[in-house]
């Protein structure tokens, strides 16, 4: 019986301590999927400017959090 109760004890220790893990995974996730749409857009925005051969203006913050 102490047997099952250390194994039960050292099973949901290890849960709580998985939960902050998966949910910091998923935070990085979805701030990485917001930085590949970040620098697609700014890819099409190049492309944009060199396509018209005009120079892109100096300060611009499209879609960036500041």
């Amino acid at each position: 019986m102490q047997q099952t109760i250390k194994r039960y004890r050292r099973h949901t220790k290890d849960n709580e301590t998985n939960k902050p893990i998966e949910q910091n995974l998923q935070h990085l996730k979805a701030e990485s999927a917001n930085m590949l749409k970040i620098v697609e857009d700014l890819k099409v925005s190049r492309r944009y400017w060199s396509f018209y051969k005009i120079q892109p203006p100096t300060k611009i913050y499209v879609g960036v959090q500041i």
